[in-house]
């Protein structure tokens, strides 16, 4: 059931989804001191143990040393150059394009052009957190950790993606709108008739979803299939049951979407789990980051594992396909709000971005300017 009785405002004017001042006030308010999705531990693995991402507009490499996985610039501190890396004996080292330092995976001088290692400044280091294989960074110092960021989804979160889950798929693509476009399009369901037709054909409705808020992050659940009548979902859901008896699992039957402020959104059914991380690269651009996790467990014998690993496999397929059709609406959303005179309203089904609004609002009214988003002044150009 829907929480809301009556329909709600809007409380975002247009222009907060298309002009410089409000990205700023929401890079120093929401983003400063939050959290950010990076990458998962598998990516970093992948890239021999050393992977390169960005940050507000700040190079990192995101570096695995002995089972600990760190943040760095990727900049020489003496030299203000971009370091490249080089395997020995199964040993990572960074060196300087420019001047030859080198550097150890924790970070530590290992030889310092013109003078000793011991007297050269170490590697700078962000923080960095784990929420089972998902690598979350940030800029700027802060006592907030992130499983409190989290709430109570922390545990979900970590288990999915983490003992109970396997990396199987990643994309990242970049759009020319506002980013919260992309997150308040996945918070509501009154699309789903008309964006998914094939795929999943209906809203499930108000006596089917269950709408719930917290301080960090409003859910919504509903019961599998997601649309009963669409053969083609029916005979989806009616499958992941069947394999996931097979490797010995109960399926519960429900369908979970966590929307952790302000642009983390995570998706669950019994046997996939999807990341969504959407990132503000400019007032009208963003990059929306794909993680998807197909239920997994290394203690299971060879034909089991081979089994979920082809169901996920072909879940992913689905994820692109549903995350496609959504995608073709934003170009249009952007338009539409750059013409629109006043704000809307939201319906029912819809209180979950007005939950994500109030939010933000909230953030804003209660931040002093930090300069963040000066320091980030390329991200708000």
């Amino acid at each position: 059931m829907y929480q809301s009785q009556t329909r709600l405002p809007h409380l975002l004017p247009p222009a907060a989804y298309c002009e410089p001042d409000a990205l700023r006030r929401e890079l120093d308010s929401a983003f400063a001191s939050r959290w950010q999705f990076l990458a998962c531990a598998a990516e970093v693995e992948a890239a021999r143990g050393l992977l390169r991402a960005e940050l507000w507009g700040t190079p990192l490499l995101v570096a695995s040393d002995a089972d600990r996985v760190r943040a760095f610039a990727d900049c020489c501190p003496r030299h203000a150059t971009p370091l490249i890396s080089q395997l020995e004996a199964g040993f990572l080292r960074l060196r300087c394009r420019r001047g030859g330092c080198e550097y150890d995976a924790s970070g530590r001088p290992l030889v310092a052009a013109g003078t000793s290692a011991a007297s050269a400044p170490p590697l700078v280091e962000y923080p960095l957190a784990r929420c089972g294989a998902l690598l979350f960074g940030r800029l700027v110092p802060s006592e907030s950790t992130l499983a409190e960021q989290f709430g109570d989804a922390f545990e979900l979160a970590a288990a999915r993606f983490g003992v109970d889950g396997r990396f199987t798929a990643g994309f990242a693509q970049p759009f020319d709108v506002n980013w919260k476009i992309p997150v308040e399009n996945a918070l509501e369901s009154y699309h789903v008739p008309v964006v998914h037709p094939h795929t999943f054909r209906e809203d499930p409705g108000d006596e089917r979803s269950t709408h719930r808020f917290a301080a960090t992050h409003t859910e919504f659940t509903t019961t599998l299939p997601f649309a009963p009548h669409n053969r083609i979902d029916d005979l989806l859901q009616r499958t992941e049951r069947y394999l996931l008896r097979r490797v010995g699992l109960e399926p519960q039957g429900r369908y979970r979407h966590v929307h952790i402020f302000p642009n983390l959104l995570l998706s669950f059914t019994d046997a996939t789990s999807i990341l969504q991380s959407v990132a503000p690269t400019g007032r009208r651009s963003c990059v929306v980051s794909v993680r998807v996790f197909g239920v997994r467990r290394e203690s299971w014998p060879l034909w089991k594992r081979t089994l979920a690993a082809g169901w996920a496999k072909l879940s992913s397929g689905i994820v692109r396909q549903i995350l496609k059709e959504d995608f073709a609406l934003f170009a249009d959303i952007q338009h539409g709000l750059a013409a629109a005179e006043r704000p809307g309203s939201l319906g029912r089904c819809e209180e979950r971005i007005h939950a994500f609004q109030a939010w933000l609002l909230d953030r804003q009214a209660a931040n002093e300017p930090a300069g963040f988003a000066a320091a980030c002044a390329e991200i708000a150009g």
